[in-house]
């Protein structure tokens, strides 16, 4: 995954951008993993948007509000700075899984 740097004026650190594409490849694997039969369309209605915008956010072509980005880290039971701050793996994804699936309200596919 490629990141952007950004270096701030009168600044000699380099800040790494790449939140939104932590964020738009989770969000693919999240539904991919934990609800392999989920359709974008149908996970789109249950976040609220309609199937392109969820579309754009899971492409990384649209940067989503902060409020889509909490519904989601909710829906999937995964804390915000984990959904944005690093690349979710497969392992990480199984451990959320196994903490929400006793709780009905993460229970939605």
């Amino acid at each position: 995954m490629k990141q952007k740097q950004i270096i701030l004026p009168g600044s000699q650190k380099v800040y790494t951008a790449g939140c939104e594409q932590y964020f738009s490849c989770n969000l693919k694997r999240l539904r991919l993993f934990r609800f392999p039969r989920l359709s974008q369309a149908r996970l789109a209605q249950k976040l609220g948007v309609t199937r392109n915008t969820y579309a754009g956010y899971e492409s990384g072509k649209r940067l989503p509000p902060a409020w889509f980005v909490c519904c989601t880290a909710e829906y999937f039971g995964v804390p915000v700075d984990e959904l944005v701050g690093r690349e979710l793996t497969k392992e990480m994804i199984k451990k959320y899984e196994n903490i929400t699936s006793g709780n009905p309200k993460t229970n939605r596919e």
